[in-house]
């Protein structure tokens, strides 16, 4: 069974066919093949980033939910505009490669390394939300009932402290999840767009580059900003400068752990061949079994020989079939058939 059908002549007949080639020959086969492995890539990538987006969302409500807290309502919408929207809108936006590639990618939803992938970035949202939850509740400054002391001598007076209510989000804990939060989900844009060998690099998709440079200026000057009313706004409050230093160093490790993972473990294919050699995995492909069938078969490719098809014709109707220099016909069921042959 064919993969796509391709009709080269744009008669009645092409209507039967996915695919119609203005060009009638067969140079149009790379450029399908091309871009049906990049639609391939691309649907995996967003299925990855998507179910990464709820696995971090996930992990930051159980943390925070442990402390009888939770984000803002424009914390939430921040990242759902801002990170989740315009990502799978946008992520499908990179070209095929130039260059077809020698191997196809896994046709598979739920294949090994996806799955490893999804697993292996889940336990780095565990580390690195861990680390800074309980690295926060470690600090000289923190506390659950006082949210305003730690900036007391920059920003806010005694009596600012006495007359204002903090609400449900503005705490240390969702100060410091948010960014967190974040930063992680632009992290998962950048490593989960995938290029080479199917794609083209993600700095060639210009409007999501563009869009991600724009997400993380908006988050550093969410961090690193002493603007009460942006804090009145988005929920916040002020944490000491080193703090959001400490904050930038976790993302930034992250980034390189994530990226360096993903590329040099998830998406080299030597590696995961010599993983198949070694647990002697063998792929359940229709015609890969038939490969390896014929290549075991020390007479294949049959030459100068004639074979008899093992079925019953009726009298006077013999066939004689030529393919690759060898002559096939059908079994006589008598002797004069067998002298007309």
């Amino acid at each position: 069974m064919a993969h796509v059908g391709i009709s080269l002549s744009e008669l009645e007949a092409s209507v039967a066919s996915p695919f119609t080639s203005k060009i009638p020959n067969i140079e149009c086969v790379p450029l399908l093949i091309k871009e049906g492995r990049n639609t391939l890539i691309t649907s995996l990538s967003i299925f990855k980033f998507l179910t990464m987006f709820q696995l971090i969302g996930i992990v930051c409500v159980v943390f925070l939910f442990w402390r009888l807290t939770l984000l803002g309502n424009y914390q939430y919408l921040l990242q759902d505009l801002a990170i989740n929207i315009i990502c799978t809108l946008t992520m499908s936006l990179n070209h095929a490669a130039p260059k077809l590639a020698p191997y196809r990618p896994s046709g598979q939803l739920f294949s090994p390394p996806l799955l490893l992938s999804i697993f292996m970035h889940f336990t780095f949202t565990l580390i690195v939300q861990g680390t800074a939850f309980f690295l926060l509740q470690e600090q000289p400054w923190f506390s659950e009932t006082d949210v305003f002391s730690a900036c007391l001598p920059l920003n806010y007076s005694t009596v600012n402290i006495t007359v204002t209510q903090p609400r449900h989000a503005e705490n240390f804990f969702t100060t410091t999840m948010f960014p967190v939060t974040g930063f992680h989900l632009i992290i998962s844009e950048i490593v989960f767009a995938k290029g080479k060998p199917f794609r083209q690099p993600l700095y060639t998709n210009y409007l999501l580059s563009t869009l991600i440079i724009i997400q993380v200026a908006i988050y550093l000057f969410i961090l690193f900003a002493d603007i009460d009313s942006l804090y009145t706004a988005i929920e916040t409050v002020c944490t000491p400068y080193y703090w959001r230093v400490n904050i930038l160093i976790m993302v930034l490790t992250l980034f390189f752990v994530s990226y360096i993972a993903e590329t040099w473990f998830i998406d080299n294919r030597e590696l995961w061949l010599w993983i198949k050699r070694l647990f002697k995995y063998k792929s359940k492909s229709q015609y890969r079994k038939l490969q390896r069938k014929i290549q075991k078969d020390p007479e294949w490719p049959p030459q100068n020989r004639t074979d008899y098809a093992v079925q019953n014709v009726s009298e006077g109707d013999c066939r004689i079939v030529v393919c690759n220099n060898s002559h096939y016909s059908s079994v006589p069921n008598s002797e004069k058939e067998s002298e007309q042959l």
